[in-house]
């Protein structure tokens, strides 16, 4: 596993080279991606990653009626899979692109979701709770929405991520 983090971090080591030699590619996302593509096989690292994902994947599916047994091994397969989740976006980010396109997967970039965060409940005013003073987010959201503003709320993006298609 850890041969495939080297890899990662060489390939945005390498990648942070080239933009610091080249200084004009960071304002031409375009061509940034061009000469990434170019230089360096980031479609063959990702496919590394990918593997390795898909296989912590298998193997958790696998484990379901074994769960009680095996508790632990699944949780070392899901943080194997988050971890290889998180190479596949290191991957992405570091090529400039949008998308990588393997034969095992199109990685793609995703926004964070909007959620509602509560800052103070005590300070939602009717409606936008529940009796017992718990915040009704689907009302808040609503409100926000509408461009009101909630005293005591406010609508914050989660972290981008990214959406891996295989089929």
């Amino acid at each position: 596993m850890s041969r495939i983090d080297y890899a990662v971090a060489d390939l945005e080591k390498d990648i942070a080279e080239l933009i610091a030699a080249f200084p004009e590619m960071q304002e031409d996302e375009a061509l940034k991606a061009d000469m990434i593509s170019g230089e360096f096989d980031v479609e063959s690292v990702m496919s590394r990653v990918l593997g390795h994902l898909f296989e912590a994947e298998v193997m958790i599916a696998g484990m379901k009626p074994l769960l009680d047994s095996w508790g632990e091994r699944k949780k070392r397969w899901e943080r194997r899979k988050e971890f290889c989740r998180l190479l596949a976006q290191r991957v992405l980010e570091a090529s400039g692109r949008p998308s990588i396109q393997t034969p095992e997967a199109t990685v793609a970039k995703s926004k964070g979701r909007e959620s509602i965060e509560i800052t103070d409940v005590s300070k939602l005013s009717q409606g936008f709770y529940v009796t017992e003073r718990k915040a009704d987010k689907e009302a808040i959201k609503k409100a926000l929405d509408n461009g009101d503003e909630v005293e005591g709320a406010r609508m914050v993006r989660g972290a981008d991520g990214i959406r891996i298609s295989s089929k």
